[in-house]
């Protein structure tokens, strides 16, 4: 079975901990990028892939760099609170599937921002035949 390959942007504990106890423990999932605006944080995350899986995966502290990288085909989003809309956004309008931390909005409006944004990215997935949603 194919792997589904992912991107982590945001490795502090939540990032982290998720990463470890669900994202390398699934078969079918590979985490092949990683990202956090802390430097420290970018460098623990790439060392924890490398050593669980082999592989060196992308390291960036800028999450657009990320969402560029063909090869990345989902991303859990688990950065600070203020941006998680906006990544998350942004990462369905790159094509991404997206994992997104519990609550994820701070306001009404931006929960709607969203929700609308995800039906728009799963709709134009499923009428382009997407296999990946």
């Amino acid at each position: 079975m194919r792997k589904v390959r992912f991107g982590v942007v945001g490795y502090g504990q939540r990032g982290s901990s998720m990463t470890k106890s669900i994202l390398f423990k699934i078969d079918e999932i590979e985490v092949v990028a990683v990202c956090d605006s802390y430097l420290d944080r970018m460098e623990e995350a790439a060392r924890d892939v490398k050593e669980k899986t082999g592989n060196a995966p992308f390291a960036t502290q800028n999450y657009k760099e990320l969402l560029a990288r063909e090869e990345v085909e989902a991303v859990y989003v688990a950065n600070s609170w203020e941006s998680h809309v906006e990544v998350a956004i942004e990462a369905m309008k790159a094509g991404k599937a997206v994992a997104c931390e519990v609550g994820g909005a701070y306001s009404i409006e931006e929960l709607s921002e969203l929700v609308k944004n995800t039906f728009v990215s799963t709709v134009e997935s499923l009428r382009a035949g997407d296999a990946k949603m």
